[in-house]
């Protein structure tokens, strides 16, 4: 899992790289003179964190049967959809299974936060 991680952390800068620095990422691997191996070294701690944070938010949905509705689903989908419009990202490119499946995830870990904070208090 923690391999996983540390390749979609990869994959979120290799993003970002081109987004944000428009260029490719072997250019910035040259410019800060690293290698994808260095990278995914650096990701380690924070990949493994990652894991655990996930793993512990999953018990606590399983364990307090924290449910999404469709129409909480599609409202944050409206709201992501505007903010990609915002950074000239088209629906067309938008894969819609996979945005409402990672909706419905962060919904639910938010709430998953929601039951933490209100223990805490």
């Amino acid at each position: 899992m923690i391999e996983e991680q540390k390749k979609k952390f990869l994959e979120n800068l290799k993003g970002e790289v081109s987004r944000n620095l428009k260029m490719s990422f072997e250019d910035y691997l040259k410019k800060i003179q690293k290698t994808e191996q260095d990278m995914l070294k650096t990701f380690e701690e924070p990949a493994e964190k990652q894991v655990k944070t996930s793993l512990a938010l999953r018990e606590i949905q399983k364990k307090e049967n924290i449910e999404v509705s469709d129409k909480e689903i599609q409202e944050e989908i409206e709201n992501i959809l505007k903010d990609y419009a915002l950074q000239g990202i088209q629906e067309k490119d938008i894969d819609p299974e996979r945005l409402k499946s990672y909706t419905k995830e962060v919904i639910k870990q938010e709430k998953a936060f929601q039951i933490l904070e209100s223990c805490l208090q």
